[in-house]
């Protein structure tokens, strides 16, 4: 019995030694398809990354932020900001992407929202953020726009819109609440107001529909 005990333990402590080392290594955790049934809100977003900003989103309700997924595979939320209806995304972390069309999807409280998020390299004036924007009343509705400097050079309305009804600065342009509301007492029965921007750039015009939406 003695032998088979030694042998036993120097069997065990040589197979020990021989083993291949656990590999400690941690994959990402990536997700499968997600029903639609479980996404409750949809946008887009467009990103240069050649821009110094940290592009967003609009969301109507208020969310608490779980989980972000990018092409299926899982990403630190800590690249994510919410602030009064806004989704901020850190501008590192797309500009570590490859340039093309990413599915994004943000699990919040709520359920998922799923984002088109198209990212380019190239100079040309663009929208960054939705082109629809849900207003809530009493709330300056913000667009992003990437204009390389340039500004805009006017913008018009479906209706007449004066530069105290506006304000643009740097890459943000903000419809002030007091002229939608007023638009909407005009007709109530309005259901959107129609932005129109155009931009010079390098002897070309640029023109974007911008659409602020009204519900009851």
């Amino acid at each position: 019995m003695k032998k088979t005990g030694i042998l036993l333990i120097f069997f065990l402590f040589l197979f020990g030694c021989n083993s291949t080392p656990t590999n400690h290594t941690t994959s990402q955790s990536t997700i499968e398809d997600i029903d639609s049934s479980e996404v409750f809100f949809n946008s887009d977003l467009f990103f240069n990354i050649s821009d110094t900003y940290d592009p967003f989103i609009y969301v109507e309700e208020a969310i608490v932020i779980e989980k972000l997924y990018i092409n299926k595979i899982e990403k630190d939320i800590s690249h994510l900001h919410f602030e009064s209806h806004y989704i901020y995304f850190n501008q590192n972390l797309l500009k570590a992407l490859e340039p093309g069309l990413l599915e994004v999807y943000v699990l919040t409280n709520l359920g998922y929202i799923q984002i088109d998020l198209e990212l380019v390299d190239n100079n040309q004036p663009y929208i960054i953020t939705d082109k629809n924007v849900t207003y809530i009343y009493n709330e300056d509705v913000k667009f992003l726009i990437e204009t390389f400097g340039k500004g805009i050079s006017s913008i018009s309305a479906d209706g007449n819109i004066d530069e105290d009804s506006y304000h643009f600065e740097g890459n943000q342009l903000l419809i002030k609440h007091d002229y939608i509301n007023q638009k909407i007492s005009d007709n109530p029965e309005r259901t959107n107001i129609i932005i129109i921007i155009t931009i010079n750039y390098n002897n070309n015009t640029f023109i974007s529909f911008l659409n602020i939406i009204i519900e009851d």
